[in-house]
């Protein structure tokens, strides 16, 4: 009953799937929980670290005036061209990391932080779901669902570019 809710709900809520504009700022949401256990700054600064390199990765091959901006804060502007994206951890997820985009609002979520490296790439994994789609691949890409690259692949990033138009860094 709960997998035929669920495809209803797909079908219904398939054009509501976020489309950002790479042009215009991505504001990631640092919530509460991403800072759950931090005894100090330190400890916050990276943390915000692990965001802002799972973020990057994606826009490596810009430079300048054309790298997409990737915003973290604690509030989302009131006026924004994109959708927010909160960053979360919730211990009680399923799997290592997810993108929820409904209901409303656009979050990441991962189960755990303290992972070392690896919330970098579960971050940029979930970015790829909020640039590019829900699909996961099977060719060799950071949306393979496991065993994958590290880092967005040449090919990845080229999916990106066929996307997003609007993104003057090829």
């Amino acid at each position: 009953m709960r997998a035929l809710f669920l495809s209803i709900m797909l079908v219904f809520t398939a054009g509501c799937y976020p489309k950002f504009n790479l042009r215009e700022p991505v504001y990631l949401v640092a919530t509460k929980s991403f800072f759950e256990g931090c005894e100090d700054e330190a400890c916050r600064e990276r943390r915000l670290n692990t965001i802002r390199v799972g973020a990057e990765m994606w826009f490596l091959q810009c430079e300048g005036e054309n790298k997409p901006r990737v915003v973290i804060v604690s509030e989302p502007p009131k006026k924004s061209k994109n959708e927010p994206i909160y960053v979360e951890v919730d211990r009680n997820l399923e799997s290592p990391a997810a993108f929820e985009w409904f209901p409303r609002p656009l979050r990441i979520v991962l189960r755990n932080i303290t992972l070392g490296l690896i919330p970098q790439y579960y971050i940029g994994h979930e970015l790829g779901h909020a640039f590019l789609g829900r699909r996961h691949l099977k060719s060799v890409s950071i949306m393979q669902t496991e065993g994958g690259p590290l880092r967005p692949t040449e090919e990845d990033l080229k999916r990106l570019s066929r996307a997003h138009p609007e993104l003057l860094c090829r």
